[in-house]
């Protein structure tokens, strides 16, 4: 079957939170707003979390692991009438944190899609497909000490609590569908879409942006669309009429059309 030219990054995103529970964006920045008033920084609830859970301090595949926390926040869709419910918000340590975030993210997904490019050269149609992206992409991790992730997102707390961006944030937008506000030269919209960071009018990182781009995988899509013909087994006994009830229970076309099926 010919490649699919997709968008790298949910693919990557795929592979790097496959382990992840699928709240966990939501809940991590839930942790962030709770303690925004006194330790908004990313890095340091990230560690204080780790010392509850009780977790050895030289697991570093845990360690790992609670890095890709503010990846899965910044890609997690907002429920922006609870995350933002103010009607005036004022700015504070949570929205530093995520743009914060927004450019530790860029960082770690830049490497990594760099990684599994460079890696794969010259033997490109081995790589694409879904396993060997995941095999692909936590070999990129475990070549990354994981205290350039923390130094990462470290550097990123700092730049962004820091002037221009401490001094000129501005509300753009506040509705219970989306929250986006300003920053420099930066503009960052929050929405069940994730959080999109715009900088200079071009989207930076979101909608399977990166650094302005899209990046691309020659990728082969899961079994379901590589099945061939003589594989295909007959269904037809699972159309027909099982009782009155099931019937009963959709809508006729003529009902939802307003008139007969086509």
């Amino acid at each position: 079957m010919p490649m699919l030219d997709t968008p790298a990054v949910p693919l990557i995103l795929d592979a790097m939170l496959a382990s992840q529970p699928v709240s966990l964006g939501l809940r991590f920045r839930q942790a962030l707003r709770d303690v925004a008033e006194s330790q908004g920084d990313p890095l340091a609830l990230l560690r204080n979390t780790y010392q509850r859970l009780g977790y050895p301090a030289d697991d570093r595949v845990k360690r790992m692991a609670m890095m890709l926390w503010p990846v899965a926040s910044v890609f997690t869709g907002f429920r922006c009438e609870r995350e933002f419910p103010e009607p005036s918000p004022k700015f504070g340590d949570f929205h530093v944190a995520l743009e914060a975030m927004a450019v530790y993210s860029v960082h770690v997904l830049r490497d990594v899609i760099q990684f599994v490019e460079s890696g794969h050269r010259g033997n490109m149609h081995a790589l694409y497909q879904t396993e060997e992206i995941a095999k692909a992409v936590a070999a990129a991790l475990a070549t990354r000490p994981v205290e350039v992730m923390e130094g990462l997102l470290e550097a990123a707390w700092r730049e962004r609590s820091a002037l221009p961006y401490v001094s000129s944030r501005v509300v753009l937008s506040n509705t219970p569908e989306q929250f986006s506000w300003s920053a420099g030269h930066d503009v960052f919209s929050a929405s069940a879409r994730g959080l999109i960071w715009y900088r200079y009018g071009v989207v930076w990182l979101g909608q399977g942006y990166l650094c302005g781009g899209l990046p691309c995988l020659d990728y082969e899509e899961r079994a379901a669309l590589r099945a061939k013909t003589e594989d295909v087994v007959d269904t037809s006994g699972a159309w027909k009429r099982q009782s009155k009830v099931a019937a009963q229970d959709v809508v006729p076309m003529r009902e939802r059309t307003g008139g007969e099926p086509g």
